[in-house]
């Protein structure tokens, strides 16, 4: 009996799923994400990273994810005594790093006076979350590095437009028409442009 043979574009692949994305550890700061180099109008906002937990729910409503099975709670009088204490000292937390970061920035300002100009741009960028934990001296490099970019490839754009030569003209001399030269100075001068001498 003869063997069948297939057609290679009619035979249907396995299909492989792709692993959930592994989740990332909350307490460990977020890389920043580099800023546009271009110049920012007052009302955009800093780029932020994509939330990984958006994927996972996603996949866990199409059902390619098994749902966690549910955790007992077993809230102790010492967790809830915590939490009332988390409660009472947020705003004097909250208070305390807004100062901090006040003083940090002041010191990036004046360790970078160019920055000066883009202080509403660094502190919209510190307000923001995904750049919570990013130093404000960083911030600040990464938006002077986009500037000074643009400013650079300008000014190559610019020196490559540029032509040979200088600037400098010869001194004018002042020189007597032809009507004003004696008869000798005038056949000096028609031998001079005769002869193709320059002096």
């Amino acid at each position: 009996m003869p063997e069948e043979i297939t057609d290679p574009a009619t035979v249907e692949e396995p299909i492989v799923e792709t692993p959930a994305p592994e989740p990332v550890n909350p307490d460990e700061p977020e890389p920043a994400a580099d800023p546009a180099p271009g110049p920012e109008p007052e009302d955009e906002q800093p780029p932020v990273r994509t939330d990984w937990r958006a994927e996972y729910f996603k996949g866990k409503k199409r059902g390619t994810i098994a749902p966690a099975q549910p955790q007992t709670e077993d809230t102790s009088p010492a967790d809830e005594l915590r939490s009332v204490i988390r409660e009472e000292l947020e705003p004097i937390a909250q208070s305390f790093a807004k100062s901090k970061d006040e003083e940090e920035l002041q010191a990036t300002l004046s360790k970078y006076p160019d920055a000066k100009k883009m202080e509403k741009t660094v502190r919209r960028y510190m307000e923001s979350p995904a750049y919570a934990q990013v130093p404000v001296d960083t911030i600040v490099r990464s938006l002077l590095y986009g500037k000074e970019a643009a400013k650079q490839k300008a000014d190559d754009e610019a020196r490559g437009t540029r032509l040979g030569g200088h600037t400098r003209r010869p001194a004018e001399t002042k020189t007597k028409s032809a009507w004003d030269l004696t008869d000798e100075e005038f056949n000096k001068s028609v031998t001079k442009v005769m002869s193709g001498s320059t002096q």
